[in-house]
């Protein structure tokens, strides 16, 4: 997206305004891998107990993907704190989507 705000200006401003702040990036990280997690158990199908891992090794393949796609973009390798604590968010964020989906399918079998 930030590469895109490089080549289409109007949209880079929009996006620096709403990912200006750090809790902003956190949060939409977050979502965006709660929401893929979500998908994933859409796609992996019979889902059972080991899929629980197999949907965390998808999540952490597009998270390196993820990352690895922008360092490319940037041209250099910003550092790895960065990398590493968005990756840990992507990762929480999948196993956030993860919980959610557990806590309402038992939710919904004791209604």
């Amino acid at each position: 997206m930030a590469f895109l705000g490089r080549i289409w200006p109007a949209f880079g401003t929009f996006f620096n305004q709403v990912f200006a702040s750090s809790l902003s990036h956190i949060l939409f990280h977050a979502f965006l891998y709660s929401v893929l997690a979500l998908l994933l158990v859409l796609w992996i199908q019979p889902f059972t107990g080991s899929s629980y891992l197999k949907i965390m090794g998808w999540i952490l393949l597009v998270g390196l993907l993820h990352e690895g796609i922008q360092v490319m973009l940037a041209g250099a390798w910003p550092g790895w704190a960065a990398e590493l604590f968005d990756l840990a968010v992507d990762l929480c964020g999948g196993a956030l989507g993860l919980a959610l989906l557990v806590f309402f399918r038992r939710r919904a079998l004791h209604h």
